[in-house]
């Protein structure tokens, strides 16, 4: 039985599968998480710094 619940839980849904399959076209080199669920992509490396200053100035104040 864990076998198959790990199965389970590592299974791909539709839309990953789709994802993968047909990526979008983009010319994102570098991604971030924004902290409440989302991301925020860069081009550039100066972009993605960026973007990771802004993810700990939120993870800073949301901090308890």
């Amino acid at each position: 039985m864990i076998i198959f619940t790990s199965l389970l839980t590592n299974s791909p849904g539709k839309a990953a599968i789709f994802a993968a399959l047909y990526p979008e076209k983009n010319d994102y080199l570098y991604f971030v998480a924004d902290g409440t669920g989302g991301h925020r992509f860069g081009k550039t490396l100066a972009e993605h710094n960026n973007n990771v200053k802004k993810y700990r100035e939120y993870v800073r104040k949301t901090k308890d």
